[in-house]
């Protein structure tokens, strides 16, 4: 019993949680969009 639930503890860690991975996509699409001029902000 113990060991399944290290294995699972060790699996979901380096899995980051959606609100981390829709901020990157924000920040990404951000500088892209800046870099090509679209924002003026």
């Amino acid at each position: 019993m113990t060991r399944p639930k290290q294995v699972t503890a060790g699996i979901l860690p380096p899995t980051p949680p959606p609100s981390q991975g829709i901020l990157t996509t924000q920040s990404h699409m951000a500088k892209r969009l800046a870099k090509r001029g679209y924002v003026n902000n």
